[in-house]
């Protein structure tokens, strides 16, 4: 999944072994949708350089080392791990969950 979607989330959950990066660069153009600013200010301008510039793609455990997933889980996980998530935000905070 590329990184511009991120800047939209709560909380991010990844399997170990997903696969982020940024395919526009590899296509001669610039990430866009606000992606390229939001990941400066979450992990520094230096990290997310090197993010956008290089097109590499990193994977879960990285990606939690930089700030950009929440949680990191097995293989297959995921989905469950971030359901439960959403069950505690929702049972914590029924009212504002709702607007």
């Amino acid at each position: 999944m590329g990184t511009n979607y991120y800047w939209r989330r709560q909380s991010i959950v990844a399997s170990e072994n997903a696969r982020m990066g940024t395919a526009e660069v590899g296509l001669g153009i610039i990430p866009g949708t606000r992606g390229n600013q939001w990941l400066t200010r979450l992990m520094g301008t230096g990290v997310a350089m090197e993010i956008l510039l290089t097109g590499e793609a990193i994977n879960g455990q990285e990606a939690y080392r930089i700030r950009l997933v929440n949680k990191v889980v097995p293989e297959g996980q995921a989905v469950v791990a971030a359901e439960e998530i959403a069950n505690k935000m929702i049972k914590s905070a029924a009212l504002v969950s709702r607007w």
